[in-house]
């Protein structure tokens, strides 16, 4: 009887300290969320505005190609919070680019000459995710979001 039970709370014990690797998958990615129809503003805007608005879209584009990043992980037993700081850091590192992104764009929309019907706006948000494809699981951990109007 002894023995079942030390049996028994050996097999609890190595139940407990079982490890449950799951693989996590981490994002960064910037991107449009809304922005005035390229058409819209080919066709009723000021040629000078037009090409300001294409510059705009070709650069963000250019950017993006070099910072969106994605990686795998495994992560035991549900411990998130090392590979979340090193996904943070990635992501921190990242964002005072975009930041300068940002503001160069907006000091170029500040040179152009407002005209009647040449407005556009961009919608950007700039985040980092976390995905766990067993669990269904999406958790945005950092976003910036910002709006460029003229």
């Amino acid at each position: 009887m002894v023995l079942v039970c030390g049996l028994f709370i050996v097999s609890l014990l190595s139940a407990s300290c079982a490890k449950e690797s799951k693989l996590t998958e981490y994002d960064i990615v910037g991107d449009f969320e809304s922005f005035t129809n390229p058409r819209y503003v080919e066709m009723l805007a000021d040629p000078a505005v037009n090409e300001a608005y294409k510059q705009l879209l070709s650069d963000f584009e250019a950017y993006l190609s070099n910072v969106r990043q994605h990686w795998d992980v495994f992560v035991d037993n549900d411990h998130y919070k090392a590979e979340d700081k090193n996904a943070l850091d990635r992501y921190n590192k990242l964002l005072p680019r975009m930041q300068a992104m940002e503001t160069q764009c907006k000091k170029r929309l500040e040179e152009l000459d407002p005209q009647p019907g040449s407005n556009f706006y961009f919608s950007f948000v700039f985040k980092l995710t976390r995905y766990v494809p067993v669990d269904h699981s999406t958790i945005c951990l950092q976003e910036y979001r910002f709006e460029l109007r003229h």
